[in-house]
């Protein structure tokens, strides 16, 4: 369950999301919501094993469509073309790379995310450290961090949140982000709400 804390006033209130230590100043934001008939440990383990390739055929195809100009630019050159991978969990990213585990509270809560210039046809992603995620400032990049996170839900049920932030690390690379926003935000949302059913069903089918 989640730590809980008392204000000056005396009530109870939860305790601050580890996304908020990672990136506390954001550009845009998505957010989804699914209530999972099962507890809290229950839901931690399928949003931990949940495969999100496995999510539908216009998720598979969105993220396919991310390689394409790398595709299209090994045919060209004749080089190999990018790998495309065919498992994706939560709890298989690394700690270091390019997408990463920034954070994880056990039970409750896994934070992860990228930095790169999103808007680019064939994205630049930067390998980063867990570690260096907050302090990265490097001009002309976004910096994305995402969170799934858990509460009890009335009895034996759990709320589960996924939500996304970006943010630009100048004024120029929020403004070119903010515009590429504008038309893939449908698309995230999407992909967000498909990855939470995902979970929702692996849970509920092994409880």
């Amino acid at each position: 369950m989640f730590a809980l804390f008392r204000n000056r006033r005396g009530s109870d209130r939860q305790a601050p999301l580890a996304l908020d230590e990672q990136l506390p100043r954001f550009d845009a934001v998505v957010r989804r919501h699914a209530v999972v008939e099962v507890p809290l440990e229950t839901a931690y383990d399928a949003v931990m094993s949940a495969d999100l390739t496995e999510s539908g055929p216009l998720v598979t195809l969105l993220n396919s469509l991310r390689f394409l100009p790398g595709w299209i630019r090994a045919i060209v050159r004749g080089t190999d073309p990018p790998e495309i991978d065919d498992r994706l969990t939560l709890g298989d990213l690394p700690t270091e790379g390019v997408w990463v585990r920034l954070a994880e509270s056990p039970g409750n809560e896994v934070v992860f995310g990228a930095i790169g210039q999103v808007w680019k046809p064939d994205i630049e992603w930067v390998t980063i450290d867990a570690d260096d995620f907050r302090t990265f400032d490097r001009p002309g990049y976004a910096k994305i961090a995402a969170t799934v996170s858990l509460r009890p839900y009335g009895e034996d049920r759990s709320l589960v949140t996924y939500e996304a932030r970006t943010a630009g690390t100048d004024a120029r690379a929020t403004r070119i982000f903010l515009r590429y926003w504008t038309v893939v935000e449908p698309f995230a949302g999407y992909i967000m709400a498909r990855a939470l059913r995902k979970m929702k069903a692996v849970a509920e089918s092994t409880f």
